[in-house]
């Protein structure tokens, strides 16, 4: 049975609109958003967030190989400093054979807290985050096509970077 999690990106989005006070609601925001939310940085912060990873070098970057959904994009009030929330549900399709194949592939010593991720997720459950770049608003979503290969190779960077990996590491240092 496929299982997905979601993720609800709330993206702080210096939008044109904002700037000519248009309505947040507008359909020139609503594009700007559809057009501008691809950006491999704007993933990667998504990911750094949601995994609690150190360093944002160290991210996940192909986990958007695998298949990936758009299920709405709406834009929010604006805040009181003039910018407008954008906001973009995404989702991610894996099985239970695909979750096998990474905990397998993982150090056992990591196998519980990799496994508490898809427990976390496995009832389409919703992360929440905000993600801004005052610098250069430049997102894009697209849509990219089912790769099992590259989602359990990319979870298997991830782990290898994870801060409680990491720490496992150091203990079994000479």
């Amino acid at each position: 049975m496929k299982k997905r999690f979601f993720i609800v990106l709330s993206v702080l989005l210096l939008c044109s609109s904002c700037k000519n006070e248009l309505g947040c609601d507008s359909l020139m925001a609503n594009l700007s958003l559809r057009k501008e939310l691809t950006a491999v940085h704007a993933k990667e912060s998504a990911f750094f967030k949601l995994f609690n990873v150190d360093h944002p070098k160290y991210l996940l970057r192909e986990l958007f190989n695998t298949k990936t959904n758009i299920h709405s994009i709406k834009t929010l009030p604006k805040t009181t400093n003039g910018s407008c929330y954008c906001q973009a549900q995404l989702s991610i399709s894996f099985d239970e054979d695909l979750k096998s194949r990474i905990l397998k592939a993982v150090n056992p010593n990591a196998t519980t807290i990799i496994s508490s991720y898809f427990d976390e997720i496995k009832s389409e459950s919703r992360i929440e985050y905000e993600f801004s770049n005052p610098s250069k608003n430049n997102y894009t979503i697209k849509i990219i096509e089912d790769n099992k290969e590259e989602l359990l190779r990319s979870i298997v960077y991830y782990i290898r970077l994870h801060p409680y990996e990491q720490a496992l590491k150091t203990k079994e240092a000479p």
